[in-house]
């Protein structure tokens, strides 16, 4: 195993492992898992990372053949300045090297092992609620939430009609006084 998360939602326990297995053993361990429990959805993903290995492996041999040739102008320095410049370059390939013997067996762990995640849950629970019961229960959540629309709504058009009715008296009262005047 080389993963496992778990929660509680709404009483129910939900999970989450990752599996990595051996790659000839895939086909049996989906079929193992599938005998578990009910399969309500799968997806299997394939990448062939042949041609970046190949790569990957090409590129390391030249570093290699590289740092060997460093390696023998090294034994021909003279002067320090000469010396300190090849070790620099040979610093910088081992560490190339480093880098890519890693991401070498990262692919060989990949094309070895393969990753089957399985999330898995609870059943939910059996009710024995009747259709009347449920219903009643509809319709008082759609009252409610009318109910609290109808409040939603007041809360943003009162201010509003305060606003435009103080409006409208204060422009009355400045035609009235305007046209009185003349």
């Amino acid at each position: 195993m080389a993963d496992f998360s778990a929660r509680n939602i709404r009483d129910r326990i939900t999970g989450t492992i990752t599996l990595r297995i051996p790659a000839e053993n895939f086909e049996d361990v989906i079929k193992e898992i599938e005998k578990v429990g009910d399969l309500k959805e799968e997806k299997i993903t394939l990448e062939d990372v042949t041609e970046q290995y190949i790569d990957l492996t090409a590129r390391l041999n030249n570093l290699k053949r590289q740092e060997q040739r460093y390696l023998e102008i090294l034994e021909m320095a003279v002067t320090v300045e000469e010396v300190l410049t090849v070790e620099n370059q040979l610093g910088r390939i081992r560490g190339d090297i480093e880098s890519m013997e890693g991401r070498v067996l990262y692919l060989d762990n990949r094309i070895s092992l393969s990753t089957i995640q399985v999330h898995v849950s609870e059943p939910e629970p059996i009710t024995h609620e009747s259709g009347i019961q449920r219903v009643l229960t509809d319709v008082v959540d759609a009252f409610l939430s009318t109910i609290r629309g109808i409040i939603i709504f007041m809360g943003y058009f009162i201010p509003v009609a305060v606003f435009l009715t103080v409006a409208a008296l204060l422009g009355r009262f400045i035609y009235l006084k305007l046209f009185k005047e003349h």
